[in-house]
């Protein structure tokens, strides 16, 4: 551990000075969780996310423009236009704002708002607006367009309203989830539970229509029901709604056909008053329906989640197509680089996107991918690229692409109904898959075939696998108060390696260049979380949290270069560690719920992958842009088999360069020093596979790539 330490001490000033770059979005990948949507008298269409704030369209979806100016808090659940075209957004943990469309951006409006969980809003004839909160809070009233608020909870005994809806004699009722549905004839001023007849009170949507018709979405496979009078009687009308699943969103079109999205099952449709339903799914993809709105023409949106974005209808749900071209709202849970151009995304519902200009574009790369709820990417030496994914919907496993994404195979064959969570690749591509309920899973055979290996491995649940330099195996475990396990005959016995560790849930690890082991963490029980670290495989750890103020670690990586050391992201920003404490490095960031973290040299640049909001990156110093100038070197020959040659174009003559050679899976295999121009470098013992070198000095850092035969 001192070896690095003083490194970082000794770079830590160009890491806290040089490095204070603002991140910024990249172009995607295109996807969200729509959550809300409501339709403006204008006619265009807002789509509220999780994790990626509001967005707006004014071409009947086709496109989407982020409107976000303001809005400090992303994950908007609530939507609402009032009767004067006002803008409402009701977000988790932030409160409600108001779009001020003359100035593009947002107010917030949350004066004697003091809880800020807002799940539901809506409003009167009158003007009169309510908001619902998440479990402890209630309903909010405000008679004065959202500039104060006032709880009215008299006689509401149950704070979770994930449903509002005012019928047209101006009664107002509250979806609540466990306590049913309750009703106002008094503009909140007080409210009485109104639940004969409805057989699930967990509630998750209500709509209701001109003439007066009140429906109830419930969750846990109850259906839909119907009142017919205000609320005092309700049946269950389900005929044909097969869904075992919550019923997150209800429409009413102007023919009285209503529809209901659900979590699982799509969209459902009734002509009837809901005395019949069928299921009306084609082009719908992704079943996950959270959010549904209508606008003049009769053209239903539904808002899907998993990153599933919105699809429409223009035929009443007969059929329904995709878009998503500007939401760049999806989860990235994993990232994986080939230290060249390529970057690859893991999104959790989306699959898998490739970009080949530093996230300028990204393109699906799904063919073979059956599974699309990516938890971890990994390359080997030859450039084939590992996915692990969760099981949903009976669809789950590991696959391999051996042509950068283009096509897929499922290489688990089904031997494990278990979530993958990590993978790992020794320097002899020995592949390590770590599962959450069935422990370690080893190829030597490039995942051609598998081996259990749990010896010593007292939990199977597992979120994180690293190996290093020597061949050693670590598994980092969650849920069983146990830590890291060690193995040291790749992966045959494992063996408890936790002294020194206080937070047992291992959420991440990694190893540096000098052999050091890194763990974070995050406490699932309690106090505790960050980062550990480790000098001597294992056998000892020490807490390393001075300056990171969020114990949630979910990535780590070592950089190791003069911009970057260890990289922690948490639920709550990204780290850097200079060598003695941590220091914010998230700057510009808007979205600081990071699932991954890497580096890329080729386009200078730190990226994250974020909860919604797609991939973000950091440039280095020199930036992204200046990059594709200083890229002038030619390998000869390319592909190589004994003795490569640099030879760099539009440089000084005789300048001294570092060189280093860098295995696929980022691991340092060669290091020159006061190399020049037009030197041999014998490269006959390293193993096939694709290389990056990396020339560096006082004024650049160069990089490119060869395939060693």
């Amino acid at each position: 551990m001192k070896k690095t330490i003083l490194l970082l001490v000794l770079i830590g000033y160009f890491i806290t000075n040089a490095f204070a770059q603002e991140w910024m979005p990249t172009n995607g990948p295109y996807g969200a969780d729509v959550m809300a949507m409501v339709t403006g008298p204008d006619g265009k269409i807002y789509a509220g996310t999780r994790g990626g704030g509001a967005f707006w369209s004014s071409d009947d979806g086709n496109s989407w423009s982020q409107m976000n100016e303001g809005l400090t808090n992303l994950n908007v659940y609530a939507l609402m236009i009032n009767i004067d075209g006002f803008l409402y957004a009701g977000t988790l943990g932030g409160g409600i704002y108001l779009w001020n469309d003359g100035e593009q951006y947002w107010i917030p409006v949350n004066n004697g708002l003091e809880y800020t969980w807002i799940y539901s809003l809506a409003h009167t004839p009158e003007g009169v607006l309510f908001a619902g909160t998440f479990e402890g809070g209630g309903i909010y009233r405000s008679t004065d367009n959202g500039n104060n608020w006032t709880l009215v909870n008299i006689g509401l005994y149950d704070t979770y309203i994930p449903a509002l809806a005012v019928a047209p004699n101006g009664h107002i009722f509250a979806g609540t989830f466990g306590g049913g549905i309750y009703r106002s004839v008094n503009n909140g001023d007080s409210w009485v539970q109104v639940n004969i007849g409805l057989e699930v009170p967990f509630i998750l949507s209500l709509a209701i229509s001109d003439d007066g018709i009140i429906y109830a979405g419930t969750d846990f496979g109850g259906g839909v029901f119907r009142s017919e009078n205000d609320g005092d009687l309700w049946v269950p009308v389900n005929v044909g709604f097969t869904s075992t699943n919550g019923v997150n969103t209800l429409l009413i079109n102007n023919a009285d056909h209503v529809f209901a999205g659900t979590y699982g099952d799509g969209i459902f449709r009734s002509t009837n008053a809901g005395d019949n339903w069928t299921q009306v799914n084609t082009g719908i993809n992704i079943p996950f329906i959270i959010s549904l709105t209508i606008n003049d023409d009769g053209h239903i949106f539904g808002g899907a989640y998993f990153g599933g974005a919105v699809f429409r209808t223009m035929d009443e749900g007969d059929n329904w197509t995709h878009h998503n071209t500007g939401l760049t709202a999806t989860e990235v849970r994993a990232l994986a680089m080939d230290y060249g151009q390529d970057i690859y995304a893991g999104t959790y519902g989306l699959g898998i996107f490739r970009s080949l200009n530093c996230g300028l574009n990204w393109d699906e790369m799904n063919n073979g991918l059956t599974a699309h709820y990516i938890t971890c990417l990994a390359i080997n030496n030859y450039g084939h690229l590992f996915a692990g994914t969760d099981w949903v919907n009976n669809t789950g496993g590991l696959f391999r692409s051996a042509d950068s994404g283009e096509n897929w195979t499922e290489i688990f064959n089904n031997i494990t109904p278990y979530d993958i969570r990590a993978i790992a690749i020794s320097l002899n591509d020995n592949i390590y898959v770590a599962t959450y309920g069935d422990g370690v899973f080893r190829s030597m055979d490039n995942g051609d075939s598998w081996t259990q290996v749990n010896e010593g491995l007292s939990c199977l649940h597992l979120w994180s696998i690293a190996v290093n330099e020597n061949g050693d195996v670590f598994a980092g475990s969650a849920g069983c108060n146990e830590g890291v396990f060690r193995s040291t005959d790749e992966g045959d016995n494992w063996t408890l390696v936790n002294d020194g560790l206080t937070t047992y849930e291992i959420s991440a690890l990694t190893t540096d260049y000098s052999g050091n082991l890194y763990a974070g963490t995050t406490p699932m029980f309690g106090p505790g979380g960050g980062v550990f670290s480790s000098s001597d495989e294992g056998d000892n750890w020490t807490e390393m949290n001075d300056g990171l103020t969020n114990p949630f670690v979910t990535s780590l990586v070592s950089v190791n270069n003069l911009y970057a050391g260890l990289i922690a992201g948490t639920e709550g920003g990204i780290f850097n560690f200079d060598g003695i404490s941590w220091y914010d490095h998230g700057y510009g960031l808007l979205n600081t719920n990071v699932r991954a973290v890497d580096h890329s040299d080729w386009c200078n640049a730190l990226f994250a992958g974020t909860a919604g909001s797609g991939v973000w990156y950091s440039p280095y110093p020199d930036g992204i842009e200046e990059k594709g100038e200083k890229l002038d070197i030619t390998l000869i020959p390319n592909p190589i088999k004994d003795i490569l040659t640099i030879r760099l174009n539009n440089h000084e003559q005789n300048q001294e360069y570092s060189i280093e050679l860098f295995s696929m899976d980022g691991r340092l295999v060669r290091k020159m020093e006061s190399f020049k121009d037009i030197e041999p470098i014998i490269v006959t013992d390293l193993t096939p596979g694709v290389y990056m070198v990396r020339l560096s000095n006082q004024s650049e850092i160069l990089t490119s790539k060869f395939i060693k035969e």
